[in-house]
């Protein structure tokens, strides 16, 4: 096989070849999906009624640090709600 000259593939003409979706190119429903199961889990997880299913799911799904922000973020406003409520009702 003198003179063939194999050019080194990109991970793009790859994916191209091979038909496989785009892994940098991410579908809006996906993240719309993500966000819903984020919100989903943080609220079950607060109220303590996540099913097992869910949870196995963020778990393989998921990272850790999105979902302790995320449950961070969610004790915050529930907190400011609760204060703000108090402070409504004590004042009016």
């Amino acid at each position: 096989m003198l003179g063939v000259h194999y050019a080194p593939r990109t991970i793009r003409h790859i994916i191209t070849m091979a038909k496989l979706p785009d892994p940098t190119v991410q579908d809006p429903k996906d993240t719309k999906k993500r966000l819903k199961n984020l919100l989903q889990s943080v609220l079950a997880a607060a109220l303590g009624v996540q099913s097992n299913k869910n949870r196995e799911r963020d778990f393989k799904e998921g990272s850790a640090g999105t979902f302790i922000i995320a449950g961070v973020l969610f004790t915050a406003v529930f907190v400011a709600s609760v204060l703000a409520v108090v402070q409504l009702v004590l004042n009016g």
